[in-house]
């Protein structure tokens, strides 16, 4: 039944749908996939077919059991938003990296505990949320995210934040509250 629509939209959802795998008719129209909104399942794998989605520009797999992401993600080179956040993620293939058109990540309530170093390559990244997360340092490599306006990286166990992020000029707000963070390096403000 929903095979005709998501074929012609391109727009495939099935939210809140208590599901625990990809419906298979996803597989079929993969190719033709331009949002993919799978929020609220119990999905606890993103299927290696994702790789065929290369023009999807939106991935929303938010408040499901995901355990990790499948290198395969890198093919989405039309990516701009992907939500990964309330899962059961503990790290992150260096491929998520690889998306060049990334504006929006959403990490958050996970249990990641490391940001690979290859977060640098994430050019068009506005948007990081890793709030909620195991996170003990965040890398340096953030200073190198010219289009970072946002980060949020609040209830980690941050002792301090990059000094690096002072060369970020269009960075307006980074909320890191419930950190152990005693000082602020002066340059970040």
């Amino acid at each position: 039944r929903r095979l005709e629509p998501w074929d012609k939209t391109g727009m495939v959802a099935f939210r809140n749908s208590d599901l625990r795998e990809f419906p298979k008719q996803v597989e079929v129209v993969a190719k033709k996939v331009r949002v993919l909104d799978a929020t609220g399942n119990k999905i606890t794998v993103i299927p290696d077919y994702i790789e065929l989605m290369v023009i999807c520009n939106r991935v929303n797999l938010s408040k499901n059991r995901i355990t990790e992401v499948p290198r395969g993600i890198s093919a989405l080179s039309n990516l701009r938003v992907l939500l990964l956040d309330n899962n059961r993620i503990r790290t992150l293939p260096s491929a998520v990296f690889y998306l060049p058109k990334l504006e929006r990540l959403n990490l958050a309530h996970n249990y990641i505990m490391e940001l690979p170093r290859s977060i640098r390559k994430l050019k068009s990244l506005k948007y990081l949320d890793v709030c909620n997360n195991k996170l003990v340092s965040l890398p340096r490599e953030l200073g190198e995210l010219q289009s970072l306006e946002e980060l949020h990286a609040s209830n980690n166990a941050l002792a301090r934040l990059p000094v690096d992020l002072a060369k970020l000029e269009r960075l307006r707000l980074i909320i890191a509250e419930n950190n152990m963070i005693d000082n602020v390096p002066s340059e970040v403000m």
